[in-house]
């Protein structure tokens, strides 16, 4: 919402807005003078309104969308607003279950870097951008990280579609695994006759959704199997067997090597020049919360990451393993979702091998019923952890999970905080406190 809200601001449009908490997003809005309130209120919406456009996150009973559909204003959710900006550009959409926020900074990078001067919306802040989430450019290009909640991603008009890996999430409101695939499959047929999917082939849902498509655009594949048009070995990158070059990347993982390998495949195939993606690339530092690392309080590092799908969890501890040897590492894990944590508790139950010790400090409530609540809760969760971690236990909340972890500092190396929700706010008290 927030580099939507720039982009139009930048192109002309008077923009106001609300949010319900005053986050640090609100507050370089408001230094960047737009008209944003805190809290939601029927008076925040202008009398000169055009159009509303809300998250998806914004209940269907806010004060402000009753007050916009009682004048009869135009209301779009994100999505929507965003599928009109998509229409005047090269669309470049980068979707998927895991890794979008990556690519997408990724490839706009590597786009920057060639010159290009790409528009860009992405769901983090970068500092390469000013530590904001969007990019405003004067070329017919638009990077897009193109979430499939909801099937949001439906109103964007791309021609080229970046897929990542395809793996059931969103259970709220996906039915299953082949629901979850059509959507896929689905807007991979809004591509026009010349549009182009990059994708990685190593994913078997992936293949299958491929083989699915009607429309039969242009498809060039990543990965690390023999078949891939681009194949990763090691830390090189392959075209077709011949060497385009090596990556040395910040940010740790074979995942971001499969992410890298994307944006590689992408940009060669439009022929920019391969020696200055390469070299964007490796001087990556990451997004916001995204293995970001947040200080240091005496030898122990803090480290904070977004991931809440058991196989983001394991893929990046995976990665801090690797980086830190046998250093020790505590992890802070906040599930996302009641429901999602029910649907995946099994996946979430081995997730945590490569680190030392793991807190649960609670399970955020985001769009949950009554009934999902009854489900689940954080004991259910720290027994199932404990069959392959017996060093879990339950936090009984954000300040105490801080109080927990300040006693423990002394004990460990490094110590990450994951999760979608606020759980990064531990790691900014504790560093704050010991400035």
């Amino acid at each position: 919402m927030s580099g939507l809200a720039r982009i139009l601001n930048i192109i002309g449009k008077k923009i106001s807005g609300s949010d319900q908490n005053v986050s640090n997003t609100f507050l370089a809005l408001k230094s960047e003078n737009l008209k944003i309130h805190a809290g939601h209120k029927a008076q925040n919406i202008p009398a000169k309104t055009d159009l509303v456009v809300y998250s998806a996150a914004v209940p269907k009973k806010n004060p402000e969308l009753l007050e916009a559909q009682k004048r009869k204003l135009p209301c779009l959710t994100y999505p929507q607003a965003v599928g009109l900006l998509t229409q005047h550009y090269q669309t470049i959409s980068i979707c998927g279950t895991h890794g979008k926020t990556t690519v997408t900074a990724m490839t706009a990078l590597s786009f920057a870097a060639a010159k290009q001067d790409p528009t860009v919306i992405v769901g983090a802040t970068l500092k390469e951008f000013n530590h904001k989430n969007e990019r405003f450019g004067k070329s017919e290009y638009f990077i897009l990280e193109s979430c499939e909640y909801r099937r949001g991603f439906l109103n964007y008009h791309p021609k080229v579609i970046v897929i990542t890996n395809i793996e059931p999430d969103h259970l709220d409101y996906y039915k299953n695994l082949q629901d979850y695939r059509s959507a896929f499959q689905e807007f991979c047929e809004k591509l026009p006759k010349d549009g182009l999917i990059i994708c990685n082939s190593d994913d078997e849902n992936i293949n299958y959704v491929m083989g699915k498509i009607k429309n039969h655009p242009k498809i060039i594949t990543f990965g690390t199997n023999k078949k891939a048009d681009y194949q990763i070995k090691s830390n090189k990158i392959y075209h077709n067997k011949k060497l385009l070059g090596s990556l040395d990347l910040k940010i740790p993982g074979q995942h971001n090597l499969m992410n890298a390998a994307a944006a590689i495949a992408l940009t060669h195939h439009l022929k920019f020049d391969l020696g200055k993606i390469f070299q964007a690339l490796n001087n990556y530092h990451g997004a916001s919360r995204r293995f970001e690392v947040k200080g240091k309080i005496g030898k122990t590092v803090f480290i904070d990451d977004y991931g809440h799908h058991p196989t983001e969890i394991k893929a990046t501890l995976k990665a801090a393993r690797e980086k830190f040897g046998k250093k020790k590492i505590l992890c802070i894990f906040q599930p996302h979702q009641y429901s999602r944590t029910y649907k995946l508790l099994n996946g979430f139950a081995d997730s945590f091998n490569d680190v030392d010790e793991v807190i649960i400090p609670n399970i955020l409530n985001v769009r949950d019923s009554a009934a999902d609540l009854k489900k689940i809760n954080e004991q259910i969760l720290v027994q199932k952890i404990a069959k392959f971690q017996p060093n879990v236990s339950y936090g009984k909340g954000l300040e105490n999970t801080t109080k927990i972890v300040q006693k423990k500092l002394k004990d460990y190396d490094v110590i990450i905080t994951m999760g979608a929700g606020d759980v990064y706010k531990l790691a900014d008290n504790l560093l704050k406190k010991h400035q």
